[in-house]
């Protein structure tokens, strides 16, 4: 089980149904910047003659509701 707090309350997870990811928090617009690096990172290992001139990224928390992380060449 992997346990987090908050407060005085305490949630308990499974394992397989957690990733703990190096970031300060898990906005929408912090998840698309750390999709976009692994991105960049994929592509310049699978295409390394590819120049990105822009990549946009959006993760969507619900209906209508988006974050975006953008970057230009």
């Amino acid at each position: 089980m992997i346990w987090a707090t908050h407060g005085e309350d305490r949630f308990a997870f499974p394992k397989r149904d957690v990733m703990v990811l190096d970031l300060p928090n898990t906005s929408t617009e912090r998840l698309a910047e750390y999709f976009c690096e692994g991105l960049k990172k994929r592509l310049a290992n699978k295409l390394p003659d590819i120049e990105i001139e822009r990549i946009r990224i959006s993760v969507e928390e619900s209906s209508g509701q988006c974050g975006y992380y953008e970057e230009r060449a």
